[in-house]
């Protein structure tokens, strides 16, 4: 389990890592574990496909913080 604080990063945006997607507003970037327990990258109630410009299996970065 990442510790609190961490974010995935893809090129230089940043995402943070959170519990539920619930944590952010609408239309906000957030990176969770999903129930399968594989890492998910989402917009609340959007597209992070589109938003982002990531497809499945493009490469990310796990930051914890130090």
């Amino acid at each position: 389990v990442p510790a609190p604080g961490s974010h995935v990063r893809s090129g230089a945006m940043e995402i943070p890592l959170l519990a539920t997607y619930g944590e952010v507003a609408r239309g906000a970037c957030v990176a969770l574990v999903n129930s399968w327990g594989y890492l998910e990258i989402a917009v609340r109630d959007g597209n992070a496909s589109r938003k982002l410009g990531l497809e499945r299996g493009d490469p990310v970065q796990l930051q914890e913080p130090q």
